[in-house]
């Protein structure tokens, strides 16, 4: 069936989640790839993103029904927030119910009950687990169809429109919005200097955090880019597309990391390469 969102644990990546078009979450042990997964039932439709949180039993999803359940965070298209409680896996999500459209993507804050979520009525809204209401909202010029906490979990940067917009995650104030070309999805490097973005041409776009400017521009995939997303070391930074195909792009063109070899790198290992040829095909050795 199809499988809008999946996620890794961020403590340990030893589980897996998955948010299902069945109105499902299953949560993986891939410690035992041929067990079972854990079924989390309760959305109203299908399930368009999943979160875990960083405490170990939690995690959120969004559906299209727009609801919050539990410790894994989902949103639908009913325009509610469920939270799931993996520790109490048979009982039900806790609702987070006030959205006035559909909810497009939640993220957990710096502080454990705290998520944000944004949606198509141009809103940011601020949920308190805690007390199961609105805490604050924070009203954009177009409506977001992305949001990403920082990896310091310091700021949130939300796509929308030919914007992004960083927003501080403490005080819930904006810091910066920077023009861009139509994007879906936005991406801040963890040196808080640089900023990916991703949309309907086809192409990535990289920019300078602090002189707004882009920097460059690349085209590998042939739909439209719905997520990008930075890794911790910022080495790497991956595209989700309508393709079908997740891409990785160097930070750094050109810079030996991982698979990639610089020029250098390349040209020194066929060096060795050929002398190593050389010495063996040279008389009197045996």
């Amino acid at each position: 069936m199809p499988m809008p969102t999946s996620g890794l644990h961020p403590q340990d990546s030893g589980s897996l989640l998955s948010g299902c078009n069945d109105k499902t979450l299953r949560v993986f042990d891939l410690s035992r790839p041929v067990s079972d997964p854990q079924l989390l039932a309760g959305s109203s439709s299908a399930v368009k993103s999943a979160v875990w949180t960083r405490e170990p039993a939690m995690l959120s999803s969004c559906c299209e029904d727009k609801d919050i359940t539990g410790s894994l965070l989902s949103v639908c298209n009913d325009k509610m927030l469920r939270v799931f409680d993996l520790s109490r896996p048979d009982s039900d999500p806790q609702l987070l119910a006030g959205s006035s459209s559909a909810v497009k993507s939640a993220v957990w804050t710096r502080e454990p009950a705290i998520l944000s979520s944004c949606c198509e009525d141009k809103d940011i809204t601020l949920w308190d687990t805690r007390t199961g209401g609105v805490a604050k909202t924070l009203v954009l010029e177009s409506p977001a169809t992305s949001i990403e906490l920082s990896h310091d979990r310091q700021f949130l940067t939300v796509a929308h429109g030919s914007k992004v917009t960083i927003i501080n995650a403490a005080s819930f104030e904006k810091v910066k919005t920077v023009s861009v070309p139509l994007c879906f999805s936005a991406t801040l490097h963890p040196s808080g200097k640089w900023l990916v973005t991703g949309g309907d041409d086809f192409k990535l776009y990289k920019f300078d955090y602090e002189e707004e400017k882009e920097v460059e521009s690349y085209k590998g995939h042939f739909g439209p880019v719905h997520c990008v997303r930075y890794s911790p070391d910022g080495e790497v930074y991956c595209s989700g597309s309508e393709d079908g195909t997740i891409r990785l792009w160097q930070h750094s063109v050109g810079k030996s990391y991982g698979l990639w070899r610089s020029a250098d790198e390349v040209v020194a290992s066929r060096n060795n390469h050929s002398n190593s040829s050389s010495n063996n095909n040279s008389p009197g050795v045996s």
